[in-house]
């Protein structure tokens, strides 16, 4: 539409593009949206504000957005976001209940505990309802995520995904042949609150690093409490201020976004490795308390969740809780379940396995977190249909040892791959048997062609229709790949 001049010159008053001895001072943000709404979201359709932001300068009247997007919705409290879910006519509602629920979200508070008492800082994760609980009472429609992204290594999200995602979510397989996990013995002694010996590896660790692709890469470190935090930030400063080259190192590194926090100050981060001190070990007369405040709380796994999902290459274990205490895990989690302490030390078996490759003790972890998962449902993804297995025999005549069923590719089960030189090169997929939407099923199989294409396989649809009308044809096309 075409403006005219006076408007265009109020306008530019508004926008504070123009000024006199008349219209002198700028015009705050708030003053601009309420002077003329539509106007602005016409410049402006999309707009990103936190909650606070938008309870303060946006028109209070319901509806006044198509759609209202809240993320991170675990960690936001309802008296904080209501009035912005009044604002949307349309409401969505993003984020993790196996994430940390709100804890002082909007101010800067650390928490503490009394490291001595298993059963202390009761509300160490705030007693009020988060946004995300609250959509889950009033029964809004749930949609799951299935593809995981930020794990270069399935090994960084599988004991998650086994004990708190119920094997629904699809890690992309690795795009090299490397080791994602570490497990390092410290055996240090816990005193005071901290680990002197793990933070001495730790902040070693630290200035071994080397460049990759003449960058470092992004560390994150995490401690179990803040004076395990407060040891490693003085050590590392200690040598820095020692050592001109360490020194350029830790700038190096601090501009590529290295921190140290305690547990529960980590939510939203992520870095290439992250690096996780557990702390506790055995007193200096010996002896070992199973004491790990907070993250023996009935809801203290979303601790030890958050911590081991915020890898995006490679996560390292520095640990002197003794194995012999840790490898009991089983009759822990069969007695507790997947949270608490047993759920702790189930990770650090893990860990281990995965140090040491041993697949046997992987599978018999993931068993053990699947038979005491409560909503544990098996995978989706392992459905074995008649049709398949006829397709599979018809096409083994034809390829003999050079196609498999239901190959494992990172998170993906593909229904059957034709190989060569032992490696797959095509990929046939099936109709998707799930109860999707014709067109979100469609866009399904094109978003997983694309990932499976990253690899260097090819997929071929296969539609059952196509099939029982000319079976030869069908393996013809196939065969010219």
């Amino acid at each position: 539409n075409t403006i005219k001049t006076k408007d265009l010159t109020e306008i530019k008053y508004l926008y504070n593009q123009r000024k006199n001895k008349q219209f002198s001072s700028k015009n705050s943000l708030r003053k601009i949206i309420h002077q003329d709404f539509d106007f602005f979201t016409t410049l402006f359709p999309v707009l990103m504000v936190n909650p606070t932001v938008c309870t303060s300068i946006l028109p209070l009247q319901e509806n006044l957005f198509d759609f209202i997007i809240l993320d991170e919705a675990s960690q936001l409290r309802l008296e904080d976001t209501y009035s912005s879910l009044l604002r949307g006519r349309t409401k969505i509602i993003s984020g993790d209940k196996h994430q940390m629920p709100p804890s002082n979200f909007f101010g800067n508070e650390t928490i503490f505990w009394n490291e001595n008492e298993e059963e202390s800082a009761e509300d160490f994760l705030a007693e009020s309802k988060s946004l995300l609980e609250y959509a889950d009472d009033a029964n809004y429609r749930s949609s799951y995520l299935d593809y995981h992204y930020r794990s270069l290594h399935p090994n960084l999200i599988q004991f998650s995904n086994h004990a708190f995602y119920q094997s629904r979510l699809i890690p992309l397989p690795e795009k090299e042949n490397y080791q994602a996990v570490f497990y390092k013995n410290v055996d240090g002694i816990y005193k005071d609150g901290t680990n002197e010996k793990e933070a001495d590896e730790i902040v070693h660790f630290i200035y071994s690093t080397e460049k990759i692709n003449d960058e470092f890469p992004g560390i994150g470190i995490a401690t179990f409490n803040i004076y395990q935090r407060d040891l490693i930030f003085d050590k590392l400063y200690e040598q820095a201020y020692a050592d001109k080259t360490k020194n350029e190192k830790l700038q190096s590194l601090l501009n590529k976004g290295l921190f140290v926090k305690n547990l529960e100050n980590i939510q939203g981060d992520e870095r290439d490795i992250m690096i996780l001190s557990t702390t506790f070990g055995k007193d200096e007369t010996g002896k070992f308390r199973q004491f790990f405040g907070p993250l023996t709380q009935e809801k203290g796994y979303q601790l030890l969740n958050v911590i081991i999902t915020r890898a995006k290459y490679s996560l390292y274990v520095f640990s002197s809780i003794p194995e012999i205490t840790f490898s009991a895990f089983e009759e822990e989690l069969s007695q507790k379940g997947n949270k608490g302490k047993s759920i702790f030390y189930a990770y650090l078996s893990y860990v281990k396995a995965c140090t040491e490759n041993n697949e046997t003790q992987k599978a018999f972890i993931r068993t053990c977190l699947q038979k005491n998962s409560q909503q544990f449902a098996a995978s989706k993804h392992q459905q074995v249909s008649i049709f398949k297995d006829q397709v599979f025999a018809e096409l083994q005549k034809q390829f003999g040892e050079n196609i498999q069923q239901n190959y494992a590719l990172g998170g993906f089960v593909l229904d059957i791959v034709l190989l060569k030189n032992k490696q797959p090169y095509l990929h046939i997929d099936f109709e998707n048997t799930q109860n999707y939407h014709a067109e979100v099923s469609y866009r399904i199989k094109l978003h997983q062609q694309k990932i499976v294409e990253q690899y260097n396989i090819k997929t071929y649809h296969l539609w059952s229709y196509n099939w029982w009308k000319d079976v030869t044809k069908e393996i013809e096309l196939i065969q010219s790949y």
